[in-house]
């Protein structure tokens, strides 16, 4: 292939580039990128988090914004709802509705989205990395961050 009269490796410019961090369980089925399901789907899995959470989403799509808040942990229950602002959460994510579909279905992990900017975090980073930890891949060993 060329570029402009310059060949290049196409396998080298499309290749993701290797990571260290585990991604997610998936929580969306490759090609499904049904919102209102990936949010349901996190919620249960964050219904056995070990303290209680409340987790504030927003998933930018267009002009459109779609909010949800959170509340789960320790109770092995889990609750969510369409939401504006939460008033107190300890966790807020924003995220662009591509990188929101990529992360649920397990092909983009939450830290290197982070890094990227294409997922910006707001609250307790504590708490955050240790949502990540409970929601990662078992069969892919988790390393922190730091």
């Amino acid at each position: 292939m060329t570029d402009g009269g310059k060949p290049h490796r196409a396998s080298l410019v499309d290749a993701p580039a290797p990571t260290a961090f585990a991604p997610l369980r998936p929580f969306l089925k490759s090609g499904d990128t049904d919102l209102s399901k990936s949010v349901e789907r996190l919620t249960t899995q964050l219904a056995d988090f070990d303290s209680r959470v409340r987790l504030d989403v927003k998933v930018l799509e267009g002009s459109n914004t779609h909010a949800w808040e959170l509340a789960c942990g320790q109770s092995g229950s889990a609750t969510r709802r369409r939401a504006g602002r939460s008033k107190k959460p300890d966790v807020r994510l924003v995220v662009r509705h591509d990188a929101w579909v990529q992360i649920a279905q397990g092909k983009l992990n939450p830290f290197d989205a982070f890094i990227s900017g294409r997922l910006q975090v707001g609250g307790d980073i504590g708490i955050a990395k240790r949502l990540v930890e409970h929601l990662s891949d078992p069969g892919v060993p988790y390393v922190s961050p730091c």
